[in-house]
C-alpha cells in the first residue's frame, strides 16, 4: 500500500514506558559482600550488585531491588514445586514473553492446568497495568478475572495441585533452611523471619519489573508520528493498512493495552467479554465465579504485545497461529445472547469479509508488537547455573 498520511484519533496513555528500559545501575551500596556473593555463588548466577526491580514497584529503593532478585530465584527454582519439577517459569518462559507454547502447561506431578498460561509480558508493563490508574479500571488476573491482585492470583497458583501444588508455608520452609535463600532474603527484609507477604511480595516485585519495549510497533507509532491539534495525529508508517484494520476492527477491545486508543476504546471499558467461541459446558469464563448469567463466554481480553511469541491462542489454546485468529473474527464468530456487541450485528454474528491482503496486513501488524528484548533480557532471566 502507499505511503500515505495516517489522521487517527490516538491517545497513548503509557507512551513514556516505550523509551523506558529497566535501568541496570546501582548504587554503590546496593551490593552483596564478598561473603554473601560466595554463598549464593554455589548454585546461582546473580551479579553483586542487583538489577533494579524498581518499574512498577510501588516502593523505590534499593530494597526493592534486592525484593526483585529474591522473588527471580523464587520465580525459577524447580524445587519449590510439589515434587520438583516445575516452577512459574515451567508455564511461563521468557523466550515467549513469559507464556507456554502447550494449550495447557504440566503442573506438578504431571497434572495440567485447567487454561492456557497467560504471557506475562503481553502488557506494557505487568505492574503498572494492573494497578489501580485514572487511565483504566483495575484488571483482575486469571482468564476469569477472579482475583483483583497479584499476591492472591500467586497464592492460588502456588496451592493450586494441578500448579505448584504446595503451601506457602513449605516455601517459607525452604528459604529458612538454605543457606542462600536465607541471604536473599535478609538482604531484601532485614530479617531473619520469614512470612507469607514476604515471599509474595518479593515474587509480585519480580513480576511487576516485566515490561515490553523496542516493538516495531513502538518505532513505527510511537517515533514515527508526532501530536498536532490536541488529541489528533498525523504522520507516515510502514504498515498503514494493518494499522487501519486493527483500528476498524480490534481496537474497541484491544486498543487500550496497546496504548491505541481510537474513540471506540475510549469510549468502552472492556476487561472481559464473550468474543464467539463455541461455549464449553466444562469452562463458562467468568461465570464459574460470578454464576450470573451474563457472564457466561467471557473471558478476559489479554494484551497483544509479544503475541508472535505467545502461540496458541485463547484461554484453551485452540488456535495455533495468528492467521487462524484473525480467520475466526473474520468468518468464525458463533452466535450467542452474551456475544460482544462489537461481534454482533442484530441478533447475528458479525462478519468482517475481509480481503486477503487485509488478513496479511493485520497479522504483519499484530508481529510488529514483538520486542525482542523480553526474550533475553538478564534482568527476567534464570538466575540458577
Amino acid at each position: 500500500m502507499k505511503n500515505s498520511i495516517l489522521s487517527i484519533a490516538i491517545i497513548f496513555t503509557i507512551i513514556g514506558l516505550s523509551s523506558c528500559l529497566v535501568d541496570q545501575n546501582s548504587s554503590p551500596d546496593n551490593t552483596y559482600s564478598a561473603e554473601e556473593m560466595n554463598v549464593i555463588s554455589a548454585r546461582l548466577n546473580l551479579p553483586s550488585s542487583p538489577f533494579s526491580y524498581e518499574i512498577g514497584s510501588r516502593d523505590e529503593d534499593i530494597s526493592t531491588n534486592y525484593k526483585g532478585t529474591l522473588g527471580r530465584v523464587l520465580f525459577y527454582d524447580k524445587n519449590l514445586s510439589a515434587d520438583a519439577s516445575v516452577s512459574c517459569a515451567s508455564c511461563h518462559k521468557q523466550e515467549l514473553a513469559f507464556s507456554d507454547d502447550s494449550a495447557f502447561s504440566t503442573g506438578a506431578n504431571g497434572s495440567f492446568t485447567a487454561r492456557n498460561s497467560i504471557a506475562l509480558g503481553a502488557v506494557r508493563n505487568f505492574g503498572m497495568h494492573y494497578e489501580e490508574s485514572d487511565l483504566h479500571d483495575t484488571p483482575g488476573l486469571f482468564w476469569d478475572e477472579r482475583v483483583a491482585t497479584v499476591k492472591e492470583q500467586l497464592r492460588q497458583t502456588i496451592n493450586n495441585p494441578n500448579e505448584m501444588g504446595v503451601s506457602i508455608d513449605h516455601i517459607i520452609n525452604v528459604i529458612e533452611t538454605q543457606e542462600d535463600y536465607q541471604v536473599l532474603h535478609q538482604k531484601a527484609y532485614n530479617t531473619t523471619e520469614v512470612t507469607e507477604d514476604h515471599v509474595l511480595e518479593s515474587i509480585e516485585t519480580f513480576i511487576n519489573s516485566i515490561s515490553a519495549v523496542n516493538s516495531k510497533f513502538d518505532a513505527d507509532i510511537i517515533h514515527n508520528l508526532n501530536f498536532i491539534n490536541g488529541d489528533m495525529v498525523t504522520g507516515t508508517i510502514d504498515n498503514e493498512l494493518g494499522l487501519e484494520v486493527f483500528s476498524a476492527n480490534c481496537s474497541s477491545c484491544h486498543g487500550k493495552n496497546i496504548s491505541l486508543l481510537t474513540p471506540e476504546a475510549i469510549e468502552n471499558n472492556i476487561n472481559v467479554a464473550n468474543n464467539g467461541l463455541e461455549l464449553a459446558d466444562n469452562d463458562l469464563g467468568v461465570y464459574q465465579s460470578t454464576l450470573r448469567a451474563e457472564d457466561k463466554g467471557k473471558f478476559k481480553v489479554p494484551g497483544l504485545f509479544n503475541i508472535e511469541l505467545t502461540a496458541p491462542y485463547m484461554h484453551d489454546g485452540r488456535f495455533n497461529t495468528l492467521e487462524e485468529v484473525v480467520e475466526h473474527y473474520d468468518s468464525g464468530v458463533v452466535y450467542n445472547e452474551n456475544l460482544s456487541d462489537a461481534l454482533k450485528v442484530g441478533n447475528q454474528a458479525k462478519r468482517l469479509n475481509l480481503s486477503s491482503e487485509e488478513k496479511t496486513a493485520l497479522v504483519k501488524f499484530l508481529k510488529s508488537l514483538t520486542g525482542e528484548e523480553i526474550t533475553s533480557n538478564e534482568i527476567w532471566s534464570d538466575p540458577f547455573k
